[in-house]
């Protein structure tokens, strides 16, 4: 085992499953086009979490700015 595998497998341990799973397609990708669209489909859904934890902060706020609601 290389450095390298045994960095991706902690990361992978601490991602929440979803985006392990994606992780595990982009490493495990035999050509490089497959690399590249499990690589899109990785950060799109990375941005989606993103945003929902942002909506979800967002909405547990005392104080809403009228112009974002």
């Amino acid at each position: 085992m290389n450095v390298d595998s045994g960095l991706n497998e902690s990361l992978i341990q601490r991602l929440p499953l979803p985006l392990a799973k994606l992780f595990r397609r982009c490493t495990n990708a035999k050509s490089s086009l497959e690399r590249h669209q499990a690589a899109l489909y990785l950060w799109e859904a990375t941005l989606k979490l993103l945003a929902a934890t942002a909506v979800a902060n967002y909405a547990d706020r005392a104080a809403h700015d009228p112009k974002i609601a």
